[in-house]
C-alpha cells in the first residue's frame, strides 16, 4: 500500500513518510530494528492508525472528511503556549508515531492473548470466571506511556483509556 502523507487529504493513510521515519530512528538509539523492516509501510499506516483510534485530541479536524484525525483547527499547545498551525501535522504527533513504532518493534500492542486465562464469559447476566490458574487481566495498553507523554498537550481531557478489550464474534 502506498504511503499518503498529505495533511488534510481524504485518503491520506500515514502522518509521516519513509524518509521522515529513516531519518528519526537513524539519530535514535536502539532503533537499528527500523532498516531490518521489510514493510515499512505497514508499521507507519498501524502506527498512525492506532495513535488515531485510541487518542482523542484537542480541537477538530481541519477538514471534516479528511481521513485523519490530523490536521485540527483549535488546538492550544499549552506546554508551548501556542495554538497549532491548522495546515500540518505537529512534530509531537510525528513523534508519537515514531515511538509507537519502536515500541511496536518490542511487542506487537494489538496482539491480545488476555483471554487465555478464562474459562468462561457470560453476557446476561454479565458473569466473568477465570480458569484456574486465575491469572487473567483485562488487557495490555495499546499506546504506550510514552507516547501519551509526548501527546500530552494536545490530547483531550481524561483521555488515558487505551486498553484493548477483545469482543468475540459469533
Amino acid at each position: 500500500m502506498a504511503i499518503i502523507t498529505t495533511p488534510g487529504d481524504l485518503n491520506a493513510n500515514s502522518y509521516v513518510s519513509i524518509l521522515e521515519a529513516s531519518k528519526y530512528f537513524e539519530n535514535r538509539p536502539y532503533a537499528e530494528a527500523w532498516d531490518s523492516i521489510s514493510n515499512q509501510e505497514a508499521f507507519l499506516i498501524t502506527a498512525t492508525n492506532q495513535i488515531d483510534w485510541f487518542i482523542s485530541f484537542k480541537g477538530f479536524k481541519t477538514i471534516e472528511a479528511q481521513s485523519l484525525s490530523w490536521p485540527r483547527d483549535g488546538v492550544y499547545d499549552e506546554e508551548n503556549g501556542v495554538v497549532l498551525p491548522s495546515h500540518i501535522i505537529p512534530t509531537i504527533v510525528k513523534q508519537a508515531t515514531f515511538e509507537l513504532i519502536l515500541s511496536s518493534l518490542e511487542d506487537d500492542r494489538m496482539f491480545n492473548e488476555d483471554l487465555a486465562g478464562l474459562e468462561k464469559i457470560k453476557v446476561g447476566p454479565i458473569e466473568l470466571v477465570t480458569n484456574k490458574s486465575g491469572s487473567w487481566q483485562p488487557t495490555k495498553d495499546v499506546i504506550p506511556n510514552v507516547v501519551h507523554a509526548i501527546l500530552s498537550s494536545v490530547k483531550a481531557s481524561g483521555n488515558t483509556s487505551t486498553m484493548v478489550y477483545p469482543v468475540a464474534r459469533f
